[in-house]
């Protein structure tokens, strides 16, 4: 019998709730992948029917909101292709699994609580792993992986911020896959990312 006040099921009960969210996330932006048979996020971002705009920002690579019941994604229209892949399919992970709480009772919700700012929380986190999910299948990810190629190398072929490549291969631990050598990622990668 389980008692909770066991440490040891506390540490249980911990790792079966991260692998439920690792597993929702990642079935969702399959999800998605299978239902429009293509990990581009353009693609898909039109598909699901969100507005997408685009504004010269000094400090801000995207923001996603719902506006009086339209689903947004303002992107800074200096970054490079590379860089918008990833912040769309970030933006798209916002959308996918923080709708609600990017609507508000009045039809505009708080931009900055979506914004690519650096934050170490959860829901940027999980934005994060969503757009690994999306941009990088599990086939690929494991193949590069096991004919030993590096973080950057990796990163190089899947045209994306190493730090996503470390997001996937923790992911992919959180779902039970041996993967070795993940390092500490930078939760701030993209604020830090340059779009010129």
């Amino acid at each position: 019998m389980l008692k909770f006040g066991n440490r040891l099921t506390l540490r249980i009960l911990r790792a079966v709730y991260k692998l439920i969210d690792a597993l929702s996330i990642y079935n969702q932006a399959e999800e998605l992948v299978q239902t429009y048979k293509t990990r581009d996020p353009s693609e898909i971002a039109d598909a699901l029917n969100i507005d997408i705009y685009f504004n010269e920002f000094e400090d801000l690579l995207g923001i996603y909101t719902c506006l009086f019941g339209h689903r947004v994604i303002v992107l800074n229209s200096l970054m490079s292709e590379e860089l918008y892949r990833m912040v769309l399919g970030h933006e798209l992970g916002h959308d996918i699994l923080h709708r609600t709480g990017a609507t508000s009772k009045n039809g505009i919700a708080d931009f900055k609580e979506f914004s690519m700012t650096c934050k170490t929380g959860t829901l940027e986190y999980e934005a994060n792993a969503f757009c690994a999910h999306l941009l990088i299948s599990n086939d690929d990810f494991l193949e590069n992986a096991q004919n030993g190629l590096n973080i950057e190398t990796m990163a190089s072929i899947f045209c994306v911020d190493p730090n996503l490549i470390v997001i996937k291969g923790k992911e992919l631990q959180r779902m039970g896959y041996d993967i070795k050598n993940c390092e500490e990622y930078n939760s701030c990668f993209l604020k830090n990312v340059n779009p010129f």
